[in-house]
């Protein structure tokens, strides 16, 4: 008899970080120091520009009036920032000295060089190496590192039953479809009418987008070949690729349904599952964990073998903390080390079917 639970549905939301840290990685990290202050440093979020999050360095900044020149530099505050098209780390000028060698508040409103960019179009900024702008780039090695932000969507798989550019590929935001971010690949479609038939491949525009009742996967045909061996522009129709029926914000992480031309597709840098009670006890279903609740180690079971499967564990805020590949099992063994609560254990399958299961720890 199944059982009922007191709560209809857990959202594992999509986490807002109110942090991201900036590192510097070069060979020598002494040529990105700078004679003041430093954007090596943790920012919190100040508000917001443009729609998203900003950012300012946690640095906390002295501009006393009693300091004397040997104390006082001059200060910046580095702020991370959208400007509609990019993410930037730029410099505001708040402390400058005088000729009178006291330290005093900037004269001037000051908003310094960009000192790093990133192109990424994502809701947080982005995670990993920024390029560092040219005004540095003379004076300081630097290799600016995000972390804390927030990963861009990305596929990876196998798509080899096709000619033409493939949809294993990063995508950013480019709009929104049914009240959703629609993602489109990073790579960019040529359609030169100049490309003999030898070079000219059938060319696709790839796009993530919700439905309206799934995610989808499509390739739009934007460049074909004709007889006269000339490439030239033609929307020869949609094809649906890969989909996945999880009802998230964003594009959801995990293996995808093949429809078409792929073998495989797994997505990365989205949003874990909505899980309902419904979906973490399926009568179906070819999973089993004991014991639960627990005080850490987990068994679990399955009722077939399970080859090429993703086991993943992850808390109430969807944060992953533990991921496992299954190559060929009845059985495998897990120890949550993390403090006591809630957890839920996912198990996705090659062909795109995922299975529930929630954990207690004691």
């Amino acid at each position: 008899m199944k059982k009922t639970l007191p709560f209809l549905l857990f959202l594992l939301a999509f986490s807002i970080n109110a942090q991201v840290t900036l590192t510097n990685n070069t060979n020598n990290s002494s040529n990105c120091d700078f004679p003041n202050t430093s954007p090596i440093d943790t920012y919190s979020v100040s508000g917001t520009v443009n729609g998203r999050n900003a950012y300012v360095s946690d640095y906390v900044y002295d501009c006393s009036e009693n300091s004397n020149q040997a104390y006082c530099l001059s200060y910046l505050q580095y702020r991370i920032e959208w400007t509609g098209t990019e993410w930037e780390l730029r410099a505001f000028l708040l402390c400058d000295w005088e000729l009178g060698e006291a330290c005093v508040p900037a004269s001037v409103a000051y908003e310094g060089a960009v000192y790093a960019t990133n192109g990424a179009n994502t809701s947080l900024p982005p995670n990993g190496e920024w390029v560092t702008s040219d005004y540095l780039a003379g004076s300081y090695d630097c290799n600016f590192i995000l972390s804390g932000g927030e990963d861009p969507i990305t596929l990876s798989g196998t798509c080899t039953n096709f000619t033409g550019n493939s949809p294993i590929d990063t995508y950013s935001v480019t709009g929104t479809l049914n009240g959703r971010n629609l993602y489109t690949a990073s790579q960019i479609v040529e359609c030169d009418p100049n490309y003999s038939q030898a070079t000219c491949v059938t060319r696709f525009e790839y796009n993530i987008s919700w439905s309206g009742t799934e995610w989808q996967l499509t390739g739009t045909s934007i460049c074909i070949m004709e007889l006269g061996e000339t490439c030239i522009y033609s929307n020869n129709g949609t094809t649906l690729m890969a989909s996945n029926s999880a009802n998230t914000t964003l594009p959801p992480n995990g293996a995808w349904t093949i429809n078409n031309y792929c073998d495989t597709i797994t997505l990365s840098g989205g949003e874990d599952a909505v899980l309902s009670i419904n979906d973490l006890e399926k009568k179906d279903s070819i999973v089993s964990v004991y014991p639960n609740p627990t005080s850490g180690a987990i068994a679990i079971d399955f009722k077939e073998a399970v080859t090429d499967a993703t086991l993943r564990v992850f808390n109430v805020k969807g944060q992953t903390i533990i991921t496992k590949t299954i190559t060929a099992s009845n059985r495998e063994t897990i120890n949550i080390s993390q403090p006591a609560g809630i957890y839920f254990l996912n198990v996705t399958l090659s062909n795109g079917r995922q299975y529930y299961e929630k954990i207690i720890k004691n």
